[in-house]
């Protein structure tokens, strides 16, 4: 749960920042997203896939610490 938790709030952290950065919500407006905010696209993703729960991640852990 405290996984879970910290994921769903990064998430939004980062959707935050990139609105703050770019001042959109139109997502064809955001194109290369990657090659402007590099940092933000990285954690984003990294993100993105702990929230799947993918092997090697921390939602993984926490799923596979539950079953």
């Amino acid at each position: 749960m405290i996984s879970h938790g910290l994921i769903g709030a990064s998430l939004f952290f980062l959707a935050g920042i990139s609105y703050d950065r770019t001042r959109t919500l139109v997502l064809d407006q955001m194109g290369g997203i990657g090659t402007s905010m590099p940092k933000i696209f990285t954690l984003f993703s990294s993100c993105s896939m702990a929230s799947l729960a993918l092997p090697g991640m921390s939602g993984f852990i926490a799923e596979l610490m539950i079953f």
